[in-house]
């Protein structure tokens, strides 16, 4: 969910092209991922091309050169723990299909909600009352725990600088704050 830009003709879109592939353009998003992050900022470079097996699949290439991968640069960034639970906020330095949602399985912590990266994993362990609310509230999402909001970049025609943010669906904030008040820090 959140941001995205759309170019209305052939020279904006290549002058918009120009300034993500010069990394001017800033695309940031924030995350709901399983797990406590061992870091509170980490860098994820690893390439990223078609699953060697599951061809309808992007995954971390380990011999790039062989499988045709591509760079792809993630900056990762814990906003709250909570437990079974991080916010993660999510910088892109390139921007791979999937980039994002196959970074944090990489590090370890899958979006949730994310039937293709994360095996759709739910909460197991906890109170009762806790594990349905949770598992409630993750089924209700449209979509991963993923949200793009904040976008910066300049105007093709004027270079004035834009930015632009968007709040958290409401599914994904109703789950945040859920888990903030439940699972606490």
């Amino acid at each position: 969910s959140g941001l995205m830009v759309v170019a209305k003709n052939d020279a904006a879109h290549h002058a918009l092209q120009r300034q993500i592939q010069a990394r001017a353009a800033v695309r940031k998003y924030l995350a709901l991922v399983w797990g406590n992050p061992g870091f509170e900022q980490a860098v994820v470079d690893a390439p990223i091309g078609r699953h060697p097996v599951d061809r309808k699949k992007m995954a971390v290439i380990e011999s790039p050169a062989v499988h045709r991968a591509r760079t792809a640069v993630t900056d990762l960034r814990v906003l709250e723990r909570f437990g079974a639970f991080a916010l993660v906020e999510a910088k892109l330095r390139t921007g791979r299909t999937h980039q994002i949602r196959i970074h944090a399985a990489y590090a370890g912590h899958p979006i949730v909600g994310d039937p293709v990266y994360s095996g759709n994993r739910r909460l197991q362990s906890g109170r009762k009352e806790l594990l349905l609310g949770v598992n409630r509230l993750i089924d209700a999402l449209r979509g991963q725990a993923l949200h793009a909001y904040f976008l910066s970049f300049e105007h093709p025609r004027t270079a004035k600088l834009l930015e632009f943010t968007a709040p958290m669906p409401e599914e994904m904030e109703t789950l945040v704050t859920y888990i903030r008040e439940k699972c606490g820090q």
